[in-house]
């Protein structure tokens, strides 16, 4: 039973089955979008076979293992699709961190220490970076 619970992690009587055909928008531009036939799956029928303990006689599970290779066929193109768009959200969240690194430089060049003269910048870091210790020293050629 606990192994059963590692493959099967949800009860199909806890899903809400949808009553017609889904179709998950991808592009509001194109209109390309992402579409199950769920609602063709024999949900209500699946339910009372599995609660009635049903076992399938030799055509019958010729056609439920045909039923379950069209699912499996289902789910690789869930994560297929899963994939691209994951895919397609890093590209998207690297340009939005290039983005910001382009805002931070523009931003940091319109900060007000900005507005100083330049000579006015380079005596106050002279000033700082140039103590008596001797460790930082910017040389003038007049010097």
């Amino acid at each position: 039973m606990l192994n059963a619970l590692k493959i099967y992690p949800e009860s199909i009587s806890h899903c809400v089955w949808p009553k017609e055909r889904v179709a998950t928008r991808l592009c509001a531009k194109c209109g390309d979008s992402f579409q199950l036939d769920l609602h063709e799956l024999k949900y209500d029928e699946t339910i009372h076979r599995m609660r009635c303990g049903y076992s399938p006689d030799g055509l019958e599970r010729a056609v439920y293992s045909q039923l379950l290779d069209d699912a499996q066929t289902d789910l690789d193109r869930c994560q297929s699709e899963l994939r691209r768009l994951q895919d397609l959200s890093r590209e998207i969240e690297a340009q939005q961190k290039l983005l910001e690194a382009y805002m931070a430089g523009i931003r940091c060049m319109m900060s007000p220490i900005y507005k100083l003269p330049q000579e006015m910048l380079g005596e106050i870091f002279q000033h700082i970076c140039c103590g008596d210790t001797g460790v930082n020293h910017i040389s003038n050629d007049d010097d």
